[in-house]
């Protein structure tokens, strides 16, 4: 790769600052310093210790006043309520909400990690809101995959597997036997 195409990790100052209104432990936010080189996700108390007792729509305002385009929260019903909404329209800071983790910083990261940086990227300007919904992953029965699968070959599901089923020597042969040696 020539060296002008090749990516520049960005200066500590060039990271985007992202206000955080989610109860990060400290040890899991600085490793996620690490993950993420052009978002420094900021909690509010290090921005000044106020901003973490105030209502939505008032930490809306002084984000703007404090010359800060995000914030990543996971109260997300600020995007239900018209008063938070219009302190949100009025003040144009762009807001990542994070929908359904129950107060589980982890999930919660897990949406930063996952969403954060493309919404980040897609952002058009100021104003904008984003709203990440973690799914909770449902169960699948493996036959009705196979079915789904058998169709996708034009097969019907019972003659598919009886093309592919596991033999009983398939099963009880040990596995680093079958095939290739381990290693």
């Amino acid at each position: 790769m020539a060296e002008a195409d090749a990516e520049v990790e960005p200066e500590r100052g060039e990271r985007l600052v992202v206000p955080l209104d989610i109860a990060v432990p400290e040890p899991l936010l600085a490793a996620l310093d690490a993950f993420m080189t052009d978002i420094a996700l900021t909690p509010l108390h290090r921005i000044d210790r106020r901003l973490a007792e105030v209502d939505d729509r008032v930490l809306a305002l002084a984000l703007r006043q404090e010359g800060y385009d995000w914030l990543a929260t996971d109260n997300d019903k600020i995007l239900r309520n018209p008063n938070e909404l219009a302190a949100i329209l009025r003040a144009g800071v762009n807001v990542f909400a994070v929908h359904g983790t129950g107060g589980d910083p982890l999930r919660a990261v897990g949406a930063l990690l996952l969403d954060l940086p493309e919404a980040v990227r897609r952002a058009s300007g100021l104003g904008e809101v984003f709203w990440s919904r973690p799914r909770r992953p449902a169960p699948h029965r493996p036959w009705e995959l196979f079915e789904q699968a058998a169709t996708r070959h034009g097969l019907p599901a019972e003659e598919l597997y009886e093309r592919v089923k596991v033999t009983d020597e398939e099963m009880t042969t040990p596995w680093w036997t079958a095939g290739r040696a381990p290693g």
